[in-house]
């Protein structure tokens, strides 16, 4: 068992950017399997055949890596592209990607609302 377990492991990274891509990959492969189900008509060779042609196996594409360091910032897009940057310009560009991955417009308004109050009143609250 344990060796059927080890062929089927791939060293991607823990990473959200591969959980994304694998949750999206996986509700596209159960919607085509489920359009698949509904013709009950055919035999189940044939059936097998089909989804292994409709769902092809999961293809991780690295889209890049951004760190926020305090006050600089670092990223790599991939082949070979990088970016490091400091101060204002780094926080910004982390901030913006970082936004633009939210999903509600609550999480935004409460997210913005945490920037403000950094603005004012900086990072350390523990003085008030």
């Amino acid at each position: 068992m344990l060796e059927f377990v080890d062929a089927k492991l791939t060293a991607l990274p823990a990473l959200a950017q591969v959980a994304n891509q694998e949750g999206v990959y996986l509700g596209r492969a159960l919607s085509t399997l489920a359009a698949l189900d509904a013709d009950r008509s055919s035999d189940a060779e044939q059936r097998r055949r089909a989804e292994e042609l409709a769902v092809p196996p999961f293809a991780y594409h690295h889209r890049g890596t951004l760190a926020y360091l305090g006050r600089a910032a670092a990223a790599d897009f991939g082949e070979g592209q990088a970016y490091k940057g400091s101060n204002l310009a780094a926080k910004y560009l982390w901030r913006s990607v970082y936004w633009s991955q939210q999903v509600s417009l609550r999480t935004r308004f409460l997210l913005m609302m945490d920037w403000i109050k950094e603005l004012l009143f900086g990072r350390d609250l523990s003085k008030f």
